[in-house]
């Protein structure tokens, strides 16, 4: 019983890890790169984790429903849920991007890539990439 709630933490250490060390390690990296060599790097990382991360999240969140079992009569299992509805809703927020059709464009749209080659967003890279996964 214990193990499924272990397993459940872990999963989700992992997962809030690696966005955290995203937010905090790489991305910050990234900034500091030309655009073109910034634009390229992020096209393979979103192809990467395009790949990783949905199984990964998914896995995680099916961990949450045996720790919800052993918790319904606990306090913990507010706690336990909203975290589940919060990897729920991380998972809807990656699909989404990644397998709209204009999903990994956006990115292309924001600021910081205005000025380079439109090749970007010819459905090349990354933005076909992660979409054959779903």
């Amino acid at each position: 019983m214990k193990a499924a709630r272990v397993y459940n933490l872990f999963l989700a250490g992992m997962l809030t890890g690696n966005e955290f060390g995203g937010f905090v390690g790489f991305h910050p990296a990234l900034y500091r790169l030309p655009t073109e060599a910034h634009a390229s790097a992020e096209q393979e990382i979103t192809a990467r984790f395009g790949k990783i991360m949905p199984p990964f999240m998914v896995a995680t969140i099916v961990s949450f429903v045996p720790a919800l079992s052993l918790t319904q009569d606990c306090r913990s299992f507010r706690l336990t849920r909203a975290g589940m509805l919060c990897y729920l809703a991380m998972l809807g927020v990656t699909l989404g991007a990644t397998c709209s059709p204009t999903g990994a464009r956006s990115i292309w749209s924001r600021g910081v890539y205005r000025g380079t080659s439109s090749s970007h967003c010819d459905g090349a890279g990354a933005d076909s990439t992660p979409r054959a996964t779903c």
